[in-house]
Formats: structure tokens, C-alpha cells, sequence
């Protein structure tokens, strides 16, 4: 007992500056979330992170070419009318959901074959092409889509309620913004929603 009692008084001090550094880090890390421009400092700290992990450690492999596909939308766009009254009548471009809705349906019919599903096109505009997409859209399981937090509102996806916030900005046009955990405190950003139901599905052996 005298020796644990030493030992006690020992590590005490080193244990309380533990938990003070540990602390600290904590709030410097809520703290650096809600400033939204990325700091050349961090930029060089990345860099050099990204090259002990990946060249030296060989950690966070990225997969295999043959496991991803990556389906460019944006050369088929669809309009639909402009509901704002102060555009007189204008129409606005979104991607054609007749199309999108197809390769749901098409995801749908053979849900075995593929893994996981992101989605980064914001639907938050309802469109007379919708009849097909709706319906395959709410029967996805294994997906997560974009909600849009970049203006001064937030522009929620329709349909399903699985997805995450994204906001893309730029400094001088060119050096983008870090992506926060969090949105207005409590809406989770679209990589937290990703690594959490990545990491759930992995647990039970579907990705």
C-alpha cells in the first residue's frame, strides 16, 4: 500500500497535465472549427500529416480503383420554372431527374451489387420529372445525400432525410474552406454523416 501510495503521488502531477493538454486541445479544436478559412500554417501541417501517414506509415489506404465509380452529372441538366416571383417567369437549371431517378431505380434492382451511395446534387427543388425519382429515392437504404448550408439558409435535400451539410467557398477563388464537423451546432456536415455510416456499415460487414 505504501508503494502505491508513492506511486499515487508520483504520477498525480503527470496525470493532471494530461488531462489540462487533452483539454486544451479539445477546445482549440471547437474553437478552430468555427473559423471557416484554413490558415497557411494549417495548410504546410496537412501537407506534412498526409505524407508521414500515407508514404511513411502507410495508413488510410485508398481503395482500389475497380471499387469506386463516379457517374459526372452535370452535362445533363433539365429546366423547371423559377417560382420567385421577382424573375418574371425565368426557369432555373438543375440535373435532369427523369435520368437520376432511372439510376435509382436501377440501384434499387440490384441493391446487392453495390456497397454505399453518395449523392453530392442538391434536390431541393421539386420538378415534374420527379414521379420516378421520388419513390426510388426513399426506398435507398445504403446512401446519404447533400444539403446545402452555404447561403444564409439552409436548402435541405427532398425526399430522405439521410444526408449531410456541405458548403462550398472559396478564399481569393482558389484555397477552399476546411469543412466543419458541425453546422449551426447540431446539423452533422456531410464527411461526419459519411464516416459514421461507413463505419456502421463496415461493423456489420456491408462495406
Amino acid at each position: 500500500m505504501k508503494y502505491l501510495h508513492q506511486l499515487y503521488h508520483q504520477l498525480r502531477p503527470k496525470v493532471a497535465w494530461i488531462f489540462i493538454i487533452s483539454a486544451g486541445l479539445v477546445i482549440l479544436t471547437i474553437a478552430l472549427q468555427e473559423v471557416y478559412l484554413i490558415r497557411p500554417d494549417e495548410v504546410a501541417f496537412l501537407k506534412v500529416s498526409a505524407l508521414i501517414r500515407h508514404n511513411i506509415l502507410h495508413l488510410d489506404p485508398k481503395p482500389e480503383k475497380d471499387s469506386v465509380i463516379f457517374i459526372n452529372v452535370s452535362h445533363d441538366p433539365e429546366l423547371i420554372p423559377d417560382t420567385d416571383k421577382m424573375n418574371f417567369g425565368g426557369q432555373l437549371v438543375i440535373t435532369d431527374r427523369d435520368k437520376l431517378g432511372r439510376l435509382f431505380l436501377a440501384l434499387n434492382k440490384h441493391s446487392g451489387q453495390y456497397k454505399f451511395l453518395l449523392c453530392d446534387v442538391l434536390i431541393d427543388l421539386p420538378s415534374p420529372c420527379d414521379s420516378i425519382l421520388k419513390p426510388e429515392m426513399q426506398k435507398l437504404k445504403t446512401a446519404v445525400f447533400a444539403a446545402d448550408s452555404s447561403g444564409s439558409t439552409l436548402s435541405l435535400p427532398l425526399y430522405t432525410h439521410q444526408f449531410g451539410a456541405v458548403t462550398y467557398q472559396a478564399q481569393d477563388g482558389t484555397l477552399f474552406t476546411k469543412m466543419p464537423i458541425f453546422f449551426h451546432r447540431s446539423l452533422k456536415s456531410l464527411p461526419a454523416v459519411l464516416y459514421e455510416q461507413t463505419a456502421m456499415y463496415k461493423a456489420i460487414g456491408q462495406v
